[in-house]
């Protein structure tokens, strides 16, 4: 077990007339504890309180930085667990989002700011200078247990995933370090929040007939960075993955998912937005690969959508085949193609965006990577994307990885 403890001072100073002026003092007290690595159970804790006493100016100012991680690990049973904390402090400006009205397709916004393209109204951002504090919080744990010992049943895992972040005017709330969905979406002293909850297993990943992936997730987000705007998305997710592989050269898995999304957007003066969007979906891949330099893939996806309860549901449909080939010992080629197909009403978004809603038409995507180098490797990728009354959207890009 090792501690650390460490104090230190500094002084800012302005050169005026030949001699230097005193502007303000700096005072820095940093404390720390980490035990030992090795065992199966440890604990890492950092602190560090910074503080800046005026001289010349008015201004006094305060930040804080802590950390805590904590480890734990059975192997024998299977069990580990990884907990992570951190605490700032820092300042913040407020802002105002100034959304006027211009005329009939003379902005580019619609009236709660959202950029559409061709709207009714112009959008400005308006900058207070004075500083707000913010007490942030970041967590992550992450629970695990594997089980299985049998061909069939090894790798088989339970996990549990919990990541948020909450950025607070004023001073921290002893709940935002594991702050609750309820707390994110309802709290106006927030000034953003995320949070994700994720319940993951495998069983049976080595069977040939019967692999199974569940998987229950919920992302929620919220920012009231702008004194007159707020916006909260609320997404839950639940999939289901059955896997089969009848011999060494082919492999077949179908998902079947549902997931219901919902945002509320509230800017003063206006009318606020409140959307939700529900789906449920199918996919099915068949795959073949003969040899390690050859690959197909069938794949078929579908999906059904609506805004709320009383809609009929928008279904989607993509087909196409994914290709892979191996250009000789360094180099990789992979193709794919969807054909796309929607009936029923027009599918919405869940936020209003000027970007199209809804699946392409035809979609192609191409990717070539080639190591010419034990260390360096350079990829090119190539994607088209068509959509009805759109013209034709081509993107391309060009990379090199070199890894030292």
């Amino acid at each position: 077990m090792a501690d650390e403890r460490r104090r230190r001072a500094a002084a800012d100073a302005t050169w005026t007339n030949g001699a230097f002026a005193d502007q303000s003092e700096t005072r820095v007290l940093t404390a720390g504890l980490e035990t030992p690595s090795e065992r199966r159970a440890g604990a890492v804790l950092r602190y560090e309180a910074r503080g800046i006493s005026p001289l010349a100016d008015p201004h006094r100012t305060r930040s804080d930085l802590g950390s805590v991680r904590l480890r734990g690990e059975d192997r024998a049973r299977g069990l580990n667990g990884l907990l992570n904390v951190e605490v700032t402090s820092e300042g913040e400006s407020r802002r105002v989002r100034d959304v006027r009205y211009v005329g009939p397709g003379q902005g580019g916004y619609d009236a709660l700011g959202n950029f559409v393209g061709t709207g009714d109204y112009a959008l400005a951002i308006v900058v207070n200078p004075n500083l707000d504090r913010i007490a942030r919080a970041a967590t992550s744990l992450q629970l695990g247990w594997q089980f299985g010992h049998a061909d069939a049943w090894r790798g088989s895992r339970v996990g549990f995933d919990f990541e948020t972040e909450t950025r607070r005017r004023g001073e921290l709330m002893p709940q935002d370090p594991f702050v609750s969905p309820t707390v994110v979406l309802t709290d106006p002293a927030l000034a953003r929040g995320s949070l994700l909850q994720r319940v993951e297993t495998e069983i049976a990943p080595g069977s040939p007939a019967a692999a199974l992936r569940l998987r229950a997730e919920r992302r929620v987000s919220s920012d009231r960075t702008y004194t007159n705007f707020a916006q909260t998305l609320d997404d839950r997710t639940v999939a289901a993955r059955w896997q089969a592989r009848p011999s060494t050269a082919v492999t077949s898995a179908i998902e079947a998912r549902w997931r219901d999304q919902r945002a509320q957007q509230d800017l003063n003066g206006a009318n606020g937005l409140g959307r939700r969007l529900t789906e449920r979906g199918l996919n099915g891949q068949l795959t073949f690969a003969q040899s390690r330099g050859v690959r197909a893939s069938a794949v078929a996806d579908a999906a059904w959508s609506r805004p709320d309860d009383t809609t009929p549901y928008t279904r989607s449909i993509k087909l196409g085949p994914d290709v892979g080939f191996a250009i000789g010992t360094r180099g990789q080629l992979d193709l794919s193609l969807r054909r796309g197909f929607v009936s029923g009403p027009p599918l919405l978004g869940l936020l209003p965006t000027a970007d199209p809603t809804g699946i392409a038409r035809w979609e192609g995507n191409s990717r070539l990577d080639v190591r010419v180098h034990e260390t360096t490797s350079v990829g090119v990728s190539l994607g088209v994307v068509d959509r009805p009354e759109r013209a034709a959207q081509v993107n391309g890009r060009a990379e090199v990885r070199a890894f030292f």
